[in-house]
């Protein structure tokens, strides 16, 4: 069961640790991502950044997909195109909140620090045709802004 799907290009940072884990109750963190997980220095990073007493995962889509399917997690990737991957095979993603997305050549600008490619925009937009809602939301105490109102413009 996801408790919260994030999508951040930071993956485990300050706002996660100290914000958005203890908002949603969760034990697990999940960074799906293959790169990372071919990376021994980013894993290593990431072990180093994760709060005391938290459970990491480090993994790819198909071991994200049959641990998610066993236990409650608190799932991130780093794009949009990872969580539409994951939700074409079959994972329900009610919801995914969105944290920083830096600037890069051919993206535009969604929110406060936040660009999207046109490869993140197609996955966004299916994810969001599939009912999942996508929200701009840097802290769990901030108002949320949807996707779908912000691609409309």
């Amino acid at each position: 069961m996801i408790k919260a799907f994030r999508a951040d290009d930071r993956l485990i940072h300050g706002q996660v640790q100290t914000q958005w884990i203890s908002t949603y109750g969760v034990n697990r963190v999940m960074i799906i991502d293959s790169n990372v997980v071919r990376d021994p220095i980013n894993v290593q990073i990431l072990k180093l950044a994760k709060p005391a007493g938290i459970d990491l995962v480090i993994c790819d889509e198909e071991k994200a997909m049959n641990l998610i399917a066993k236990d409650a997690a608190q799932p991130a990737a780093r794009t949009f195109v990872t969580a539409c991957r994951m939700q074409r095979r079959g994972l329900s993603i009610p919801s995914i909140i969105v944290g920083p997305f830096p600037s890069k050549a051919g993206a535009v600008q969604m929110g406060k620090n936040t660009y999207f490619t046109e490869k993140e925009l197609a996955a966004a937009d299916e994810l969001t045709e599939h009912g999942t809602e996508i929200a701009f939301q840097l802290l769990p105490n901030e108002p949320k802004t949807l996707y779908r109102d912000v691609r409309k413009k």
